[in-house]
C-alpha cells in the first residue's frame, strides 16, 4: 500500500514556457489513524432567536441583530459546499465595507468556537460571522479581500504561488523579485500558525483545517507597514465549522494516507511548495525574464537537474512493504555513481528521509549552477529548505500521540520554516519596510518604585 500517493508532474525536457500549471496528484482520503482515536465532544451553539428580522437571503438583503446590513451582489466563486457573492456591509454608523457573502448553509452541528472566532480579529486568517437566516440556515460573512495593489498579476494566490504570472520587480521589494515571491510561502505559513495557536489557546488539541491548498488563500491588500509585528501578504480562508471533526472537508491531491490531521496540514502545505518548486523551473519566474530558467542552463547541466527531478519522481511513488529495506541497499553505487533507490520503503520516516536527501542533492546542484541569475537560484533553494522542514516536521508530527503533542510537534515545524523565510525576507520582513521593534515588557525590577540616593543610605547612629 503506497504511503503517498503519486503526484503527477512533468518532466523537465517537457516542461511547457507557459500553462498548465503543476497540479497535485489525486490522494486517497486520509484520518485512517484518527479515526481509531477518542473523540473529543463540542459544544454546539444554544437555539438563537433569527438574526434576520426581515426578508430572506434571496432578496438580497439581510438585516442583522446589531443594526447593520448586509446588501448582496454578483457572483464571485463556487467552492464545495456553498457559492460566494459580493457584498457591501452597512453599520449601524453609516460606514461600509466590501464582505463576501455565502449561500444558506445547513446548520448540523458548529462549535463554539468557529462561531466566536471573528471576534477575536484575527490578522493572518479570515473567520467568517456566521448569521443564522432561518431556524435550519446560516451564511456566512467576512471580509473580501482583493488583489489590487498587492504586485502580483492575476486574482489569485494559486497563479502567484505556481508562477502562473512573473513575479513582481516592482514595490514593496524594490528590485528583489525574489523577496516579493516569498512573502507568499511566508504568509501561507504565518496564517495557518496563527490558526493553530488559535486552536492550541481554546484547549481544541485535536482540531485542524484539514483544506490547506493555495485556492484557500487571500490576498491582503490592507497598507499594515506601520504594525510592529510581522505582517504577511496573503490570509488563511474557509476554516471548517467543526475543527475537531474526524471527516473533515478536504481537497484530493492536497491528503496523505495515513496521516493524522496535524501531519497531513503539514503534507498540504509541503505539496504546494513542491508543485510551485517544478513550476519554478519550466516557466518564467519574474517580470523581465525573456525564458524560462531550464533554459538559461546548458545542455548537460538540463540534463543533471533533469536526471535529479526523475530520481525525486521515483521516491514520490515509492511504495510501502513488511519489513524496514537494509543499509546495503540504500548505500549500493550504480554505474554512474548514484546510489540505488530502494523499491519500496518501511514506513513514512523511511520514505520522507529519502525526500529529505534527494532534496538537499537538488539544492546543492541549484547552488553549483554558474552563471544563472542569483534571484532564480536563491528562490528555488528557499523553496527546497522550506520542503526539508515540512518533510521532518510530517514525520515527527505523524509519530506522535495524536492530539495536544501532535498539534505542538506541527507549530513547531510552522516555527521553523517560517524562521528560513523571515531570514532570507531580512530586517524589512514581508512588507519591504523597516520593522518598528516591539516595546520591551516590563519586568518586575523595572516596575519597582526607584527610591533617591538619600534614602538608600543606611541610618546614622546619634551620639550622645
Amino acid at each position: 500500500m503506497s504511503l503517498v500517493s503519486p503526484i503527477t508532474r512533468p518532466h523537465m525536457a517537457n516542461l511547457p514556457h507557459s500553462l498548465p500549471v503543476v497540479q497535485p496528484g489525486q490522494k486517497s482520503t486520509h484520518n485512517q489513524r484518527v479515526n481509531r482515536a477518542a473523540r473529543i465532544p463540542l459544544q454546539q451553539i444554544a437555539p438563537p432567536s433569527p438574526n434576520i428580522k426581515t426578508g430572506k437571503i434571496r432578496n438580497k438583503t439581510l438585516l442583522i441583530k446589531d443594526g447593520s446590513s448586509v446588501e448582496r451582489g454578483t457572483f464571485l466563486a463556487k467552492g464545495n459546499f456553498k457559492k460566494v457573492y459580493r457584498g457591501l456591509l452597512t453599520k449601524a454608523d453609516g460606514t461600509t465595507s466590501p464582505v463576501a457573502v455565502s449561500t444558506p448553509c445547513e446548520i448540523e452541528r458548529i462549535s463554539t468556537f468557529a462561531a466566536r472566532l471573528h471576534k477575536t480579529a484575527p490578522r493572518h486568517f479570515i473567520a467568517a460571522q456566521m448569521v443564522r437566516v432561518q431556524p435550519d440556515q446560516y451564511v456566512t460573512i467576512s471580509p473580501l479581500c482583493s488583489s489590487q495593489n498587492t504586485h502580483y498579476a492575476g486574482k489569485k494566490v494559486k497563479d502567484a504561488i505556481y508562477f502562473l504570472h512573473p513575479t513582481s520587480t516592482r514595490t514593496p521589494h524594490k528590485g528583489r523579485p525574489d523577496k516579493n515571491f516569498l512573502r507568499l510561502p511566508f504568509g501561507m505559513i504565518q496564517g495557518t500558525l496563527e490558526y493553530y495557536k488559535a486552536l492550541n489557546h481554546q484547549g481544541l488539541y485535536r482540531g485542524s483545517h484539514s483544506d490547506i491548498k493555495p485556492e484557500n488563500f487571500v490576498f491582503n491588500n490592507t497598507k499594515k507597514s506601520h504594525l510592529a509585528a510581522s505582517y504577511c501578504t496573503i490570509k488563511l480562508i474557509d476554516l471548517p465549522e467543526t475543527p475537531e471533526a474526524m471527516n473533515l472537508p478536504h481537497t484530493h491531491g492536497y491528503t496523505c494516507v495515513d496521516l493524522n490531521k496535524h501531519a497531513d496540514d503539514l503534507f498540504a502545505l509541503r505539496e504546494t511548495l513542491i508543485c510551485s518548486l517544478y513550476n519554478a523551473i519550466g516557466v518564467t519566474m519574474f517580470e523581465g525574464d525573456t525564458t524560462s530558467f531550464k533554459k538559461m542552463l546548458s545542455e548537460s547541466q538540463r540534463e543533471m537537474i533533469q536526471s535529479q527531478l526523475d530520481r525525486l519522481d521515483t521516491v514520490f511513488e515509492l511504495k510501502s512493504s513488511t519489513s524496514r529495506f537494509s543499509d546495503s541497499d540504500s548505500s549500493e553505487e550504480s554505474a554512474e555513481g548514484a546510489e540505488f533507490i530502494p523499491k519500496s520503503v518501511a514506513n513514512l520516516g523511511d520514505k520522507e528521509w529519502l525526500i529529505n536527501k534527494e532534496m538537499h542533492t537538488l539544492q546543492t546542484l541549484f547552488k553549483q549552477l554558474p552563471e544563472t541569475p542569483l534571484r532564480h537560484v536563491h528562490t528555488l533553494t528557499v523553496l527546497i529548505g522550506c520542503i526539508n522542514k515540512l518533510s521532518a516536521g510530517i514525520k515527527k508530527s505523524d509519530q506522535t500521540s495524536f492530539g495536544k503533542f501532535s498539534q505542538l510537534e506541527a507549530m513547531k515545524c510552522m516555527r521553523r520554516t517560517r524562521k528560513i523565510l523571515q531570514k532570507e525576507l531580512g530586517p524589512s520582513g514581508p512588507t519591504g519596510s523597516p520593522m518598528k521593534p516591539l516595546p520591551a515588557p516590563a519586568t518586575a525590577s523595572s516596575s519597582k518604585r526607584k527610591l533617591s540616593q538619600k534614602r538608600l543610605l543606611p541610618p546614622t547612629k546619634k551620639t550622645s
